[in-house]
């Protein structure tokens, strides 16, 4: 643990203060955090939000879950371009991030694998792309494609863009929670010709709600960026109605929308973070009663192999034989953490 914790990120506290809290430096899903972040780490304590997002604890190596929960594999037609759904793509841009969260659904994916938006296989993609005029949306993810170089960054937008189906671009990034700093003006420019163009970040506790966090979606939003939150529902960091409900009445006011809220996919190394589903539909009930419209998200459940995003209420839930499950939107039964 010395190894760890020496330093490098300035983390408070001694190794043996966070063996004591449960981290561990024996991940096959290696910490990667920047110093920013690190910052919002009040204390070695498995009660800190900030840190059980981004330092590796013992409960990864439990092998409960599977690597590729969501089927993604199976949707792969070119290397790095995921096609579940007929009318958007999502291109996996790298493989980087400026944070390893420890809840990540594609962690095994990215784990000693290299994707990069290099020209053969950008190629790849706009040859795939180039007649299919139904792909109206092109998510651009990872990874963290806001770590690319900005000339890569620019020029992998651009050519997109300039797809005959002039398709909407979706950013999926966590620089403004966890690398505000990122957010530069030449970042910005890197963004200019990408004409219709939402970016969709991920704050999951209010510790991340930070004044350069602000000034992040304040640059964004300045620059006609559409903005929007999709936050994951996790066991220590914010299964809290009064978190949740905090940090979607500052998005608001930093003109971000809260989009989703997820329940996290069953992926091998993140039991831990797993939330009951019937605990997770009361938090889902206390907060539409006290949030307005515009600062609710709706609250989801991926499903697997193109089952889509479903909405989770009561009604939805499947109880049978001391499981829960829920219909995907095929009618397919689902069985939940």
């Amino acid at each position: 643990m010395a190894a760890l914790f020496n330093n490098v990120y300035g983390l408070p506290g001694t190794a043996a203060e966070w063996d004591a809290a449960g981290y561990t430096a024996d991940s096959a899903y290696q910490l990667r955090m920047t110093d920013y972040y690190a910052s919002l780490i009040k204390e070695p304590s498995a009660q800190d939000p900030v840190a059980r997002q981004g330092v590796p604890r013992g409960e990864e190596l439990s092998t409960a879950g599977e690597q590729d929960a969501l089927g993604e594999g199976g949707h792969e037609p070119v290397p790095g371009l995921l096609h579940v759904y007929s009318e958007r793509v999502l291109l996996l841009a790298t493989d980087h991030c400026a944070v390893n969260c420890r809840h990540c659904n594609r962690r095994w994916r990215r784990c000693g694998r290299r994707l990069a938006a290099q020209d053969s296989t950008v190629a790849g993609w706009l040859d795939y792309l180039h007649g299919r005029t139904e792909v109206q949306e092109v998510l651009i993810t990872g990874g963290d494609p806001l770590t690319l170089p900005h000339a890569v960054l620019e020029d992998l937008v651009s050519r997109v863009a300039a797809l005959p189906s002039r398709p909407v671009i979706r950013i999926g990034s966590r620089i403004p929670a966890v690398w505000p700093e990122r957010v530069t003006s030449r970042l910005l420019r890197s963004l200019r010709g990408a004409g219709p163009l939402y970016l969709h970040t991920q704050f999951n506790c209010p510790a991340e709600c930070t004044p350069e966090a602000a000034q992040a979606l304040g640059r964004l939003a300045d620059a006609g960026i559409n903005l929007g939150n999709q936050m994951v529902l996790l066991a220590g960091v914010n299964d809290d109605v009064a978190a949740i409900a905090q940090v979607n009445r500052w998005l608001v006011r930093q003109r971000c929308r809260p989009y989703y809220l997820f329940l996290p996919e069953r992926v091998q190394g993140t039991a831990h973070f797993q939330v009951d589903p019937w605990r997770a539909v009361a938090i889902a009930e206390a907060l539409r009663l006290q949030l307005s419209g515009i600062a609710m998200p709706t609250v989801v459940v991926d499903t697997p192999n193109g089952g889509g995003k479903v909405p989770l209420h009561r009604g939805a839930l499947v109880a049978r034989d001391g499981r829960v499950g829920i219909r995907d939107l095929l009618g397919r039964l689902v069985w939940l953490p």
